[in-house]
């Protein structure tokens, strides 16, 4: 029984520096996905903000057709203008895809990160029973 005594000596502050490992790539990964989660929380404002202008842009426009009959010339400029803004809306909204992609993923990676410090920290768990057991006079 020796060996197997000397042998989990070795490996117990081996398993232990890759529990420290593990757990500072987990805060590491968690300040990050927080990080992106704000950026998102950034663009999802921004993109309200957008669709708020937009919607008021159509509103106005809806008004001012009312009010005057527009020129065929005005009319081909609002709905450039219109066209722009949807244009840049879609870019908004695949941004906001994007980052939600990303997050999901990064939640993901989390995920899998705490399942694996959870096993290594119940081996290290095992290993240091077993060492205890050892070194229990028989």
């Amino acid at each position: 029984m020796p060996s197997l005594n000397a042998t989990l000596q070795q490996l117990l502050p081996i398993r232990r520096q890759r529990l420290r490992r593990a757990e500072s790539q987990l805060r590491e990964a968690t300040q990050s996905l927080a990080q992106q989660e704000a950026e998102l929380g950034l663009l999802r404002q921004e993109k309200e903000t957008q669709q708020v202008y937009y919607r008021q842009q159509q509103q106005d426009f809806r008004q001012r057709q009312q009010e005057q009959a527009l020129s065929l010339d005005s009319l081909q400029q609002q709905r450039e203008r219109t066209q722009r803004q949807i244009g840049r809306l879609r870019q908004q909204q695949q941004q906001c895809e994007h980052g939600e992609a990303l997050c999901q993923q990064q939640r993901q990676q989390v995920t899998d990160k705490r399942a694996r410090l959870r096993q290594r920290q119940k081996a290290v768990e095992k290993l240091e029973f077993i060492l205890t057991l050892n070194q229990e006079p028989s």
